[in-house]
């Protein structure tokens, strides 16, 4: 049950780092990891301590919202160069 999520995750996050990181020198490197890791330590955090005492509507809600704005941007940055 493990494995499976975690080598997609892995994969995932690994690939922008090959593809797109690659372009970059390496002294552009340890702000960003440093700054994903310190937003994923916080979501941790508000998710563990907030998630007791909340509903989960509002969340589901808002990472909807979230999701088709996501999505939104998708379909005009594919649309676009067929104007």
């Amino acid at each position: 049950m493990f494995v499976i999520p975690f080598v997609t995750v892995l994969r995932e996050g690994l690939e922008p780092v090959v593809f797109v990181g690659l372009n970059y020198p390496a002294y552009a490197f340890p702000l960003p990891v440093f700054g994903g890791i310190a937003a994923g330590v916080v979501v941790r955090y508000v998710m563990y301590w907030g998630g007791n005492s909340a509903s989960l509507q509002p969340f589901l809600v808002i990472s909807t919202c979230l999701l088709y704005l996501m999505a939104a941007g998708l379909l005009l940055w594919g649309v676009e160069p067929g104007e």
